[in-house]
């Protein structure tokens, strides 16, 4: 089903990646994790979403394969209610 991009809150990046951490620190063993790294895409993806599902995680020491099912649901609930207010210079190519 696609979305579309008026549907989305907008944020900045500097917003995202706080609720994208502060989800995962939720989760047990993930209270030092952080997340990093969002890119602006060129256009938004067939969903309506504008930036990169690839994101910088910092796993805290905890096992990355422990961490990453967790940060896949969460990157997915986030592409699904946000979008960045960016400028160019921060799009990925």
């Amino acid at each position: 089903m696609k979305r579309e991009i008026s549907s989305r809150q907008l944020i900045t990046s500097e917003e995202l990646q706080a609720w994208l951490t502060a989800k995962l620190k939720q989760i047990e063993d993930c209270e030092e994790c952080s997340v990093g790294g969002i890119l602006l895409l060129q256009q938004p993806d067939a969903f309506g979403c504008n930036w990169s599902d690839s994101v910088v995680l910092s796993s805290g020491g905890v096992p990355v394969d422990y961490v990453w099912p967790h940060m896949t649901r969460i990157i997915a609930e986030a592409r699904l209610r946000f979008n960045l207010r960016e400028s160019v210079q921060n799009r990925a190519f």
